[in-house]
């Protein structure tokens, strides 16, 4: 079985790779629906202008991706979109990483890698009430930037009074891969020479987080996520030894066995040797 938790490739999005990128959005447009008070339209999508700028000279966009656990096959788990390479300053379009991966690291090698790309001044807005963000971008600025060489403004929400005002992450400051960070991989149109010199410029070990930042912030990160309900470092180890584990307990068994009896009350088991009615897909296996 593929490792859940295996090797991450950070990709530019290619031409024909922007349809999934779309699909993606719905998911990042969806995980902020609350902070921004969002609702799908009558064709059941949430709103994605933005992405009418991508591809484009002045916006670029990079995937994450990683081996899905069931199929073995290259799958996204994150993106990331760049605009303003055109004008006086870059920003983030928009960025997001898979529930089930967020915690760890994922989105740290994807955000770094990104900023790596493109030189400064950079400006990475986020909403006010959306604190996971605040906490994520800060952090990333620690080690993208360096402590002390990024700052944080407030403005108001164009049009929006009634709305908290958003916050930006300002830094004119050169931006550097840490060791061990993301694995990159050639542009098919970007030259072999500048894709070593890249990798040369962003590659070295940084100058600012080591590598207990590092973990620090990973799990600030799932703690931030709601992955882990605190900061194990917090709170001091259990005394008592840990009950022997039931898998009759557990949430997934109770689920599946609510679905077999109600696949049987309502006569839906499929008896094997049977046909199914639908076509099969490679993807249900």
């Amino acid at each position: 079985m593929p490792d859940p938790g295996g090797l991450l490739g950070i990709r530019p999005v290619a031409d024909d790779q922007w349809a999934i990128v779309a699909w993606l959005w719905q998911a990042f447009r969806h995980d902020l629906a609350l902070i921004v008070n969002g609702l799908p339209y009558a064709d059941g999508r949430y709103q994605a202008a933005p992405l009418a700028q991508f591809p484009s000279p002045d916006g670029a966009g990079y995937l994450a991706w990683r081996a899905h656990p069931r199929t073995g096959e290259d799958a996204p788990v994150g993106f990331a979109l760049i605009d303003g390479l055109t004008g006086d300053h870059r920003s983030v379009a928009g960025f997001w990483v898979a529930p089930a991966v967020r915690g760890e690291g994922v989105g740290r090698q994807l955000a770094v890698e990104a900023l790596s790309r493109h030189d400064g001044p950079w400006s990475i807005g986020f909403q006010h009430d959306n604190l996971a963000a605040g906490r994520f971008w800060r952090g990333i600025a620690d080690i993208a930037f360096g402590p002390g060489q990024w700052s944080e403004e407030q403005r108001p929400v164009p049009g929006k009074p009634q709305v908290p005002p958003d916050h930006f992450i300002k830094s004119g400051v050169s931006v550097q891969q840490p060791a061990g960070g993301a694995v990159t991989e050639q542009d098919p149109d970007q030259p072999a020479e500048q894709f070593r010199r890249d990798r040369h410029e962003h590659g070295g070990a940084p100058a600012h987080p080591d590598d207990d930042r590092l973990a620090r912030l990973t799990e600030e990160e799932r703690v931030a996520a709601g992955l882990d309900d605190y900061d194990p470092d917090e709170v001091p180890p259990a005394t008592d030894a840990p009950p022997e584990w039931d898998v009759t307990q557990t949430e997934v068994y109770q689920e599946e066995r609510a679905e077999i009896r109600r696949e049987f009350d309502k006569d839906e088991l499929q008896i094997e040797g049977e046909r199914d009615p639908l076509p099969p897909t490679h993807y249900d296996r």
